[in-house]
C-alpha cells in the first residue's frame, strides 16, 4: 500500500445515485459516475452496469488483478 500523501495511480471519480419508484414498493437505483480530472461522465442503471462503466475507463489491469484487487473472483452474492 502507498503512503497517504502518495496518490500513484489513483483514478478519481464522483458517483451520483439517485432512486426511483419502481412499484411494489421497490425502488431502482440510477446514477451518474463522472472522471473528476476530464470531466467525463456516464450514466448506469444499476450497480453491474457501474463495474461495467469502471472496467472501461480504467486503465488495464493484469487479468489476476483487475478490479476486485485479487485473483479475479468475485465474492459470492450476499443473500437476500
Amino acid at each position: 500500500m502507498s503512503s497517504s500523501g502518495d496518490i500513484g495511480h489513483s483514478q478519481f471519480f464522483l458517483v451520483r445515485l439517485w432512486s426511483d419508484p419502481a412499484g411494489d414498493g421497490k425502488v431502482e437505483w440510477h446514477g451518474r459516475l463522472q472522471h473528476v480530472l476530464s470531466g467525463e461522465a456516464h450514466s448506469f442503471g444499476n450497480l453491474t452496469m457501474l463495474i461495467d462503466l469502471l472496467l472501461a475507463v480504467l486503465p488495464a489491469a493484469s487479468p489476476a488483478e483487475d478490479l476486485h484487487g485479487h485473483d479475479g473472483e468475485r465474492a459470492p452474492p450476499e443473500a437476500t
